[in-house]
């Protein structure tokens, strides 16, 4: 049996929370004279029956976004070891986050909260996440924080990992200044000049063709139209979120992400390599200390 789904409404939009599995949104759709457009790819019923993290519409990545190469980085003379996480990938995917039970602590019409603690002694990173939902002013509006739990201090990185529906017509835009090439086991290798045919600066279609790379340097705002629905979402986010992580599955799969997150791809194993971590995007938290954000989701007419 899948798990329960919370359901916030306001205005003509809609959005579903799984709590329980990994603090994840289960559909945002906007309400329209002629039906539901779903702004995000929403959970199948297949995959709600099977709480399959994967099939949902976005999920939370915390403590840290993206991959640690070697499942294991060094920090202040320490060296931390992680499990992979992912089948069929030899690394740890974005924490424990998202493969967590959350709770939900505040549930209104329009907002919701959710809460992880997660602060096992045999784990590098310790600490409280909190995701906050609302929908105001016809957008949805993400808010997100860590505080870190732990006897010392720690790197920490966070984001969101939407998934949009690849239909027919869709276009995509946005800005950024870096691109890092994927290597062969989903990591990234080097930051080059942004390829022409990767370039999003002008509205263009998803490439027919896998992709997965970190766009650094992002300007903090992106936009997806769907012409035959007559809908775009416009996303935009605190300047906390620098990176803007993109993966286009190969077709036919008809969805691709777009993750606004805090830090580069591969940080973690990145710190000493001339790069001190908040170059990398890590926030580094003193015991006690948090960080926060938000990412705005806003539909519009085309």
């Amino acid at each position: 049996m899948g798990a329960s789904i919370l359901q916030l409404r306001a205005d003509n939009l809609e959005l579903g929370l799984v709590p329980e599995l990994g603090g994840s949104v289960a559909y945002f759709r906007k309400r329209t004279e002629g039906g539901n457009v779903d702004l995000f790819r929403p959970l199948s019923e297949r995959d709600h029956a099977a709480n399959d993290i994967l099939g949902v519409a976005m999920f939370p990545m915390v403590p840290y976004a993206n991959c640690i190469e070697d499942n294991a980085f060094d920090f202040e003379g320490q060296r931390y070891r992680v499990e992979p996480n992912l089948p069929g990938y030899k690394f740890n995917f974005h924490g424990r986050g998202w493969r967590s039970e959350w709770k939900a602590t505040t549930v209104e019409s329009r907002r919701a909260t959710l809460e992880l603690r997660d602060d096992g002694p045999e784990q590098p990173h310790r600490y409280l996440a909190v995701q906050q939902f609302v929908l105001e002013n016809g957008r949805l509006i993400v808010g997100a924080s860590i505080s870190n739990l732990g006897p010392r201090r720690m790197p920490f990185g966070f984001g969101q990992h939407p998934w949009f529906p690849r239909r027919d017509e869709t276009y995509i835009k946005f800005r950024a200044r870096q691109f890092w090439i994927e290597s062969v086991d989903s990591s990234a290798t080097e930051a080059i000049t942004i390829p022409p045919e990767l370039d999003f600066s002008s509205m263009r279609p998803p490439p027919v063709v896998r992709r997965n790379n970190c766009y650094g340097e992002w300007s903090g705002s992106a936009e997806v139209t769907w012409p035959g629905e007559g809908v775009g979402l416009r996303i935009t986010a605190d300047p906390i979120f620098r990176q803007l992580m993109v993966y286009f599955p190969a077709p036919p799969t008809d969805a691709f992400c777009l993750e606004p997150q805090t830090n580069l791809i591969s940080a973690l194993t990145r710190i000493g390599r001339a790069a001190a971590p908040q170059d990398l995007g890590l926030i580094v938290l003193e015991p006690g200390q948090s960080a926060s954000g938000e990412i705005v989701f806003a539909p519009f007419d085309v």
